[in-house]
């Protein structure tokens, strides 16, 4: 299967896929609710009556915003304290839900079971943590190389007649190299994932090393999928800004608006990576049916 029939092939399991799509989505709806609702409590509580709230939402206004750090910014700064655990909350749920898609992919000739999806979340969770966590170390030891090197040629450089602008584009450059390697780090993540749930293994490492032999040995066509899936997502995002913008939130109707919104964003972000996991699954499988071995 080459890359073009895998993409066309993961949005037909992205369609088939609506009701765990909109699963997902209530899931992490009702946990952003239960974060969402006390914080806007404790910001109404907060304000009282000042006319801060309202102003923000015109645009950022920073005579406005430091009034309500001003007089209330202890009560505030206590809750978004919690932002680190909330993140990491997140984090968690997604590495969960994912245990659950991938079971579905690999019984997408079955009917799509609710009891299945959440059996295949709580198998591969422990087992997908580990890889969240080896793929966090690799990134740390990706950043430390690639900017280690620029620091070096930038202390070479700085007794010579080097100017701003080149230190500049030196950066972009190194830059640029650290986000084309750490979505080669990404797509071994999602291939280990595949490994461990077509196999149902619980060798992290192992998976992890055949995931990264199989993308390298089929570099072109793992690589190329992945820029491949990520043009609909980036020009998505593009609108969504440019509505927002447009937009605004400056009374009722319009706060609604980009409250539906919003929500369709999320539900689509949610899609597309169903997308990009299914594209990439339906890849992997293809080529191990070819040489007929996982």
């Amino acid at each position: 299967m080459n890359i073009t029939k895998a993409y066309a092939s993961g949005f037909k399991t992205t369609v088939r896929s609506l009701k765990m799509t909109t699963l997902i989505y209530v899931l992490n709806l009702l946990v952003g609710l239960t974060i969402a609702i006390p914080f806007m409590g404790a910001l109404k509580e907060a304000s009282g009556h000042s006319m801060a709230p309202q102003n923000l939402l015109k645009g950022f206004d920073f005579t406005s915003f430091q009034e309500i750090l001003r007089h209330y910014g202890e009560e505030i700064s206590s809750y978004l304290s919690h932002g680190f655990w909330m993140v990491l909350f997140f984090l968690i749920l997604s590495i969960f839900l994912t245990g659950g898609i991938l079971t579905a992919f690999k019984q997408k000739e079955s009917k799509f079971s609710i009891k299945s999806f959440f059996s295949g979340c709580g198998t591969f969770f422990f087992r997908f943590f580990k890889i969240s966590l080896y793929t966090v170390f690799m990134h740390i030891i990706l950043a430390v190389f690639v900017y280690l090197i620029f620091a070096l040629i930038v202390a070479g450089m700085t007794g010579g007649t080097a100017s701003e602008k080149t230190f500049f584009y030196l950066f972009v450059f190194f830059l640029g190299i650290h986000l084309l390697l750490g979505i080669f780090l990404v797509i071994i993540t999602d291939y280990s994932r595949f490994i461990l749930v077509l196999n149902d293994s619980g060798k992290v490492l192992k998976s992890i090393w055949l995931a990264t032999k199989f993308v390298i040995r089929k570099f072109p066509g793992t690589y190329g999928l992945y820029l491949m899936l990520l043009v609909v997502p980036l020009i998505i995002f593009y609108l969504y800004m440019i509505v927002s913008r447009t937009i605004g939130m400056t009374s009722g109707l319009t706060i609604l608006f980009m409250f539906v919104l919003q929500q369709l964003f999320i539900w689509l972000r949610i899609s597309l990576r169903i997308w990009t996991f299914a594209s990439q699954f339906d890849f992997y499988t293809a080529y191990f049916k070819q040489i007929g071995t996982k």
